[in-house]
């Protein structure tokens, strides 16, 4: 059994219906199609443009989690108490 399978079966146990599903699925095709067709109409410039907004979001996003995780050691390496202060 596929892994799609396993996740239909799982919504269909959680109840919603097969409509529902199928209707949901159709539009996210939809909207694929929607933006692949726009990306592609986009001249070299704008599509350049786009390509760099999305690196710098990720390149962002994984600083923000860096920093977030960085802060958090900080926190615990610091609140520690030294074993044989002198």
């Amino acid at each position: 059994m596929s892994k799609e399978q396993n996740i239909y079966k799982q919504l269909l146990a959680q109840g919603f219906s097969k409509q529902e599903i199928d209707d949901t699925v159709y539009k996210i095709i939809m909207h694929q199609v929607a933006c692949k067709k726009a990306y592609e109409q986009l001249s070299f410039a704008r599509k350049l443009k786009w390509h760099i907004k999305r690196y710098s979001e990720q390149v962002s996003g994984f600083f923000m989690h860096l920093t977030a995780k960085g802060l958090v050691l900080l926190k615990t390496q610091f609140a520690k108490k030294p074993r044989n202060p002198i």
